[in-house]
């Protein structure tokens, strides 16, 4: 794949985290304006930097999108062109077990951190988290697996609670 093919596909990226800070930032801005904060001017609300730089990161997104068409007569074709090598460079990704095995283990530390430890109290998060992880790695057999997680959590729960007197999240 060529560097204007790259550039193309990474500004979509770009544009993605630039609309994931944005929103986000939006939504600390409707927090800050309830109650009891009543922030409701714009300028000195927490969420101004996010927003601010959730709007550059999507205008330089543009620029670089914009960017890596220039030179080319046909915007559209190239855009194809681009589109299709970045396919075509796709396939054998999927085709790789190592590539297969860190998407999977990125998926199950995903639902942990943003949908688990919300949703159930943190012991429990984590058990569930590291006997999915050692089962999907097939680090050792089922019934290890659970033991050795329900001992680390046990551990993690005693230093850091007992031990510390730490607040877990």
């Amino acid at each position: 794949m060529d560097k204007k093919a790259k550039d193309f596909i990474f500004s979509f990226v770009l544009m993605a985290v630039a609309v994931y800070v944005f929103v986000g930032g939006m939504h600390i801005y409707f927090e800050a304006a309830s109650m009891p904060y009543n922030i409701t001017e714009f300028t000195i609300s927490p969420a101004f930097l996010p927003v601010v730089l959730g709007a550059s990161l999507f205008f330089c997104a543009i620029l670089l999108c914009l960017q890596s068409l220039s030179g080319t007569e046909r915007k559209g074709k190239a855009a194809k062109a681009y589109w299709g090598q970045f396919k075509a460079s796709l396939k054998p990704l999927f085709a790789n077990k190592n590539f297969l095995s860190m998407v999977g283990g990125a998926c199950i530390i995903f639902i942990y951190t943003f949908i688990l430890v919300g949703l159930i109290p943190y012991w429990a998060a984590s058990f569930v988290f590291l006997v999915a992880l050692m089962l999907f790695l097939q680090a050792t057999k089922p019934v290890r697996v659970i033991i050795i997680s329900a001992v680390v959590v046990g551990l993690i729960l005693l230093l850091f609670k007992v031990a510390f007197r730490a607040a877990l999240p």
